[in-house]
């Protein structure tokens, strides 16, 4: 079975041809196809909390409830990891290699429900009074309906009876990220240019600050006892062993070394969906701009990058 992840452009896209407003005979043969191959089990086309973030974020009521309807319909309520999620199991998996003392956990790449991609939440339970009423078999089957209501109501926007979810307004996160993009080549252009990876990876670092220490204390590690006298080689290549960090240097050494190329206010959500997607997914459907970003001088991801779902076709 294959994992196909959709930018929200593609979701977009594909909303569009459901609804009969793109006819297409190639369009309509695309989405009858994908139909097909979730059907028979060959694909699964989950979301990422980015997906469910991109949604709300729509002030049209009625667009979102349209789009979140096909979305969960494709989807099946599968959903991605969370990145918290994966990004702990690739330290304790790049940690492993050079600690005898850790054995990583599992990971869960697919599951259902937004609590799964978003790492929290829990599950839908009735009243207490109601579960000591009723026989356990009619409580589970009550739960689920509930949980399947909640999980739909969570992308589509409307709940039972016409309840409608607010909008999710905040652009702070994405004005931030855009900033920190616009400022990259000023704050590491002055570095010799065989040094800019370093730099680089030192942010990725940085950057899963959390996660890195949680591990690290999981295990009974310390960052500078045990993992800073280690090296800076070998630091590097623990950053190289992290894929999702892997294409989180790619991607902004692109932007360091092609400063015309001019950050959007869109880049977060595209680069924290679509960058893990293409670590761990077997297919990514995206804009051409990320897969241009993503596919310079020769960096070569998991997935397959495709930017057309019509290309689905040919693959699936």
């Amino acid at each position: 079975m294959k994992i196909v992840y959709l930018d929200q452009n593609k979701w977009i896209n594909i909303a569009r041809i459901y609804y009969g407003r793109d006819s297409s005979p190639d369009s309509q043969r695309a989405l009858s196809h994908i139909r097909d191959k979730i059907e028979q089990g060959v694909a699964i086309f989950p979301l990422s909390s980015v997906h469910y973030i991109e949604t709300a974020k729509n002030n049209n009521h009625e667009q979102r409830r349209r789009l979140g309807t096909v979305m969960w319909e494709l989807s099946g309520g599968y959903t991605m990891a969370s990145s918290y999620h994966l990004i702990c199991y690739e330290l304790e998996t790049a940690l492993a290699q050079r600690f005898q003392n850790i054995s990583p956990r599992a990971l869960n790449l697919i599951s259902t429900g937004y609590a799964h991609t978003f790492g929290k939440g829990d599950p839908y339970r009735l009243p207490e009074e109601f579960r000591s009423n009723f026989p356990v078999e009619v409580v589970k089957a009550r739960e689920g309906v509930g949980q399947r209501m909640l999980e739909k109501a969570f992308i589509t926007g409307e709940g039972p009876g016409g309840i409608r979810m607010p909008p999710f307004g905040s652009t702070q996160y994405n004005e931030r990220f855009k900033q920190h993009l616009e400022t990259l080549h000023a704050r590491v252009s002055h570095l010799p240019p065989e040094q800019w990876d370093d730099e680089l990876r030192a942010m990725a670092l940085v950057d899963i600050e959390e996660p890195l220490n949680n591990v690290l204390e999981l295990h009974g590690l310390s960052l500078q006892r045990d993992l800073m006298p280690l090296g800076k080689e070998t630091v590097i290549a623990i950053v190289e062993d992290l894929p999702s960090r892997k294409v989180e240097v790619q991607l902004h050494r692109q932007i360091l070394k092609n400063p015309q190329l001019r950050p959007r206010i869109n880049d977060l959500e595209d680069w924290s969906g679509l960058g893990p997607a293409s670590a761990y997914c077997d297919v990514v459907v995206c804009e051409k701009h990320f897969a241009n970003l993503l596919l310079r001088d020769g960096f070569s991801p998991k997935a397959q990058i495709l930017t057309n779902i019509k290309q689905l076709v040919q693959i699936l």
